[in-house]
């Protein structure tokens, strides 16, 4: 599997971009990369990064620094690169040398700016299943690479050999996300050669030399070689994982392999440069945020021809003002005389998921328009020959499968603000019942609209059919577990209203 070939449509289109920046004479994406000391597998990336960089028209600027620089020192660096307007990404080097902090470091780092996927609030939304803002580029470039020469994880057992935060952590994420069966083996696996054997597919991200040998691999399986260290039979040359006898043992019991060279790494730089393109452009032009603007003037947006805001940014307005009406009946209970008593707390609790549901509702609402336009540029893209309508096709696969996500969240998160509206509607005021039950319904009309958002995307990933079919089941479960929840909120609000009237 050549990493250089399953690159080649994303360059294609990076190429275009820039070139319309440039003749608009808008200046070039600019990526920062700050290197620690000399390693060998560093000045390699850093030097393939650099030539495509330049190939492709990014500008590309290296902050070197001392082994022995101190904490202080390399946070000062990170900072100040993401508080420059003109670098839209930022690429830390790792490992770093013992003596320095890497979430310390991480934390300085602007998130939007963060297109390695490093920083805690981007590794949070990798950890959840939520769609990062961007995925580390190595574990990004092994699912990519598989997708391009058709190999779906779907099914599949998978044995990630490596746990680092960089590579072997989030791969297994992401295939796990892609229906996979996924085995994380590190150096205290007992199993391994067992593992190894009933695995289908083999991500090797250890940094080993040379360690995994054709033995303990299952005839038929696919290997991505991922890992980059010394070669200890070769000095000053670097070697991957994969023990080289592996491919020239007679039978070969490999049916596909990402080497070390001309594998996953050509790949990684080019995604590694389009989350800077993507940095880029979402800096340049960030969409309004709807949920500033008054109702008056939202309502405006909504009803132009526009693309967004749309269905699903309308829904997570519905959800917030569903949230925002359970939030004011439990405001309006009656507060016990103890402030201690059990009671008291939990309510104040249930009031304090309240407005930070109502927070996360509301910011979906944004969140979902970011994630459309993606859609409507891959829709844009040319398609006059078979490389450019594979490239336009890929690009909308992988936009729609990403616009999928924010729905989805927004239906779990409205089934969590029904689950608090349940309670609240016995715990808050019982002058306030029917606010309580309003606000299940609006919960479950916004369940409702997420779900049908994102069947609309789902259904379209016909190169990830089964990744579109979770999407559909996870929807239909979240409908139901809503309609559910918002019955019982009806019928305790019923029973705590006051008895119908009767004739004289």
């Amino acid at each position: 599997m050549s990493g250089s070939e399953a690159a080649g449509p994303g360059r294609a289109r990076m190429a275009g971009t820039l070139a319309d920046l440039a003749a608009a004479g808008s200046r070039c994406p600019a990526l920062a990369l700050v290197r620690v000391g000399r390693r060998a597998d560093d000045l390699a990336y850093e030097s393939a990064i650099l030539k495509r960089a330049e190939q492709l028209g990014f500008r590309a600027e290296v902050k070197e620094m001392k082994a022995t620089c101190s904490q202080a020192e390399l946070e000062a660096q990170l900072a100040g690169l993401s508080d420059r307007a003109d670098i839209d990404g930022i690429l830390l080097l790792r490992p770093l040398p013992a003596q320095l902090d890497k979430a310390a470091a991480a934390a300085c780092i602007d998130p939007q700016k963060d297109v390695d996927g490093m920083t805690a609030a981007q590794q949070a939304r990798l950890y959840s299943g939520q769609t990062p803002y961007f995925a580390p580029c190595t574990a990004e470039a092994v699912v990519a690479l598989l997708d391009h020469y058709g190999i779906d994880p779907a099914g599949l057992r998978a044995a990630v050999l490596g746990r680092s935060p960089v590579v072997g952590l989030p791969v297994a994420l992401l295939l796990q996300a892609r229906q996979a069966t996924v085995t994380v083996c590190h150096s205290k696996t007992k199993n391994r050669e067992q593992l190894l054997q009933q695995s289908d597919l083999v991500i090797a991200a250890m940094g080993r030399a040379k360690s995994l040998r054709a033995a303990e691999l299952k005839p038929g399986c696919v290997v991505v070689d991922c890992g980059v260290s010394p070669d200890p039979a070769d000095p000053g040359q670097l070697a991957g994982d994969l023990d080289p006898a592996a491919v020239t043992d007679t039978p070969c019991k490999i049916s596909a392999l990402a080497p070390l060279r001309g594998g996953v790494g050509a790949l990684t730089t080019t995604i590694l440069l389009q989350h800077t393109l993507e940095a880029y452009l979402a800096r340049q032009a960030q969409p309004p945020a709807f949920l500033g603007l008054s109702l008056t003037d939202y309502l405006r947006r909504l009803s132009n021809a526009a693309a967004v805001p749309g269905g699903g940014s309308a829904a997570a307005y519905v959800a917030a003002l569903g949230l925002a009406l359970a939030h004011m009946a439990g405001s309006l209970a009656k507060a016990p005389k103890d402030p201690a008593e059990p009671g008291a707390a939990l309510l104040q609790a249930d009031l304090r998921q309240a407005q930070a549901l109502q927070l996360r509702l509301s910011r979906l609402a944004d969140e979902d328009a970011r994630a459309f336009l993606p859609v409507t540029a891959a829709y844009r893209l040319p398609a006059a020959t078979p490389e450019q309508k594979q490239a336009r096709s890929q690009a909308i696969q992988a936009a729609l499968r990403a616009a999928s996500a924010v729905p989805l969240e927004l239906a779990r998160t409205a089934v969590d603000g029904l689950k608090l509206t349940r309670h609240l509607t016995t715990a808050g005021s019982r002058n306030a019942v029917t606010d309580a039950a309003c606000a299940g319904e609006l919960l479950l009309a916004a369940v409702r609209c997420a779900r049908l958002n994102t069947l609309i995307n789902a259904r379209q990933l016909r190169r990830q059919a089964e990744s579109g079919r979770d999407m559909e089941r996870r929807a239909d479960l979240a409908l139901e577990e809503a309609s559910r929840l918002n019955q019982e909120i009806q019928t305790l609000a019923d029973g705590l209203m006051p008895p119908p009237l009767t004739a004289d």
